[in-house]
Order: C-alpha cells, then sequence, then structure tokens
C-alpha cells in the first residue's frame, strides 16, 4: 500500500482519512497515478491511503478493512470522519465494506465511482448502516451498465430518502432528504468504464462536508 500525509500532518491530532480503493489489477502506485487524489487530499488535511488490488472474495474485503483499521490507528485518524472512495473493483469495494458487518472497520461516507454492484448484490448485504453516498457511473459503461443507476436505487431504500430529486450545480442528482441527515448523489458522465469522472473536487466537497470547502 502507500499512503500519503498531509504538510500539516501532527501525530497529537486526530486526521480525516480517504481510502481509494483500485480498480482490478492496479497497484497501490498505478491507482494513485489513476485517481490524483494526492494532491487536492492532503492540502485539504486528509490522510490518503491506496492500497493494492485484491481479488474480489469476502475474505480480501476483509483484510483490506484490516488494513485501513491498522492505519486508523497508527495515523491518529478521526474515526468519524473516514471516507472510502474507489473504481470498477475498488467501487465495489466501497459498498460492500460500508455494509459489510464482519469488517473490522466501516466508512462515514462513501464515493464509488464505476463500481459492478447492482441492487440484488446489495440486498444480499441488508442495509446495516445508513450514510451520504455519491454514486459515479458513466453513461458510455459497457462492462457493468445500468450498475449505478441499479445501486441508486437501494441506497435510496437504504437511507429512506424521499425520492424526489434535484439536479446539483456539478449536474448529479441530489437527494438531500433521507433519514438520519443522511443523503444520495447520483453522478452521471461521458465516457467508457476505465474513465475515471473529473470530480475530485467535488467528491471532497461531498466527503469533508461544505464547512471544509
Amino acid at each position: 500500500f502507500s499512503l500519503r500525509a498531509p504538510a500539516n500532518f501532527d501525530s497529537l491530532r486526530r486526521h480525516p482519512l480517504l481510502v481509494v480503493f483500485p480498480a482490478a489489477g492496479q497497484t497501490s502506485r498505478q491507482s494513485e497515478a489513476f485517481t490524483r487524489f494526492t494532491e487536492p487530499a492532503t492540502a485539504r488535511g486528509l490522510i490518503v491511503l491506496y492500497p493494492a488490488h485484491r481479488s474480489l472474495s469476502l475474505p480480501q474485503v476483509d483484510r483490506l478493512a484490516d488494513l485501513v483499521q491498522t492505519v486508523a490507528t497508527d495515523w491518529c485518524v478521526d474515526t468519524g470522519r473516514i471516507f472510502f472512495t474507489g473504481h470498477s473493483d475498488g467501487g465495489t469495494v466501497t459498498q460492500v465494506l460500508a455494509q459489510r458487518e464482519e469488517a473490522a472497520i466501516r466508512p462515514t461516507k462513501i464515493a464509488p465511482s464505476a463500481a459492478g454492484i447492482r441492487q440484488a448484490d446489495l440486498e444480499e448485504l441488508g442495509c446495516l448502516t445508513q450514510m451520504p453516498v455519491m454514486l459515479m457511473h458513466n453513461a458510455d459503461d459497457k462492462l457493468f451498465p445500468g450498475f449505478g443507476l441499479s445501486a441508486r436505487d437501494w441506497w435510496l431504500a437504504c437511507n429512506a430518502c424521499d425520492s424526489e430529486a434535484r439536479v446539483d450545480e456539478a449536474g448529479c442528482e441530489s437527494y438531500p432528504r433521507c433519514a438520519g441527515g443522511t443523503a444520495v448523489s447520483y453522478c452521471e458522465s461521458s465516457g467508457g468504464h476505465r474513465t475515471w469522472p473529473q470530480t475530485r473536487k467535488q467528491i471532497l466537497d461531498f466527503l469533508l462536508g461544505p464547512e471544509a470547502s
């Protein structure tokens, strides 16, 4: 794995953590180069963790959660501000760990991209935890067509959201009226499966909240 700390890192102060799960086959450095979160995230005070890819099995997913737990302990992380994102397999891992009871640690907000997980898969996991979620899925994704919309519908039900959407400034569908102060956002951009959405600032704004923008 690769770990990037902000310039203002203070071992006596708790920092937020962004975990960027990789697409299939990516090393941690390849994931960092692909997603390009290091500069904008560390500039806003986040520690950024880039795990290497592991096969999509529940034991391996649990090992990734163990890694996050270790980093959170060793690096004085604010456990109320642990955020997950990732592309393709990484987007799938992000959503599985958000609802997996056996995981050593779960996030407070997630922003998965191009995930290969649908409503039926999420129903098998069950709605263990309501949380804010920003889903991104490109319109021309031929590998997982329609998966983003399917996952959106599941999260709307899990978070008990009002079905009325509004379009935000970035062109995303926003569902702000959800239970427990949660929210769902669905962003669909042009491009295929291998294209990372050009929304890093938007993602960080969603994860950190407007007060940290």
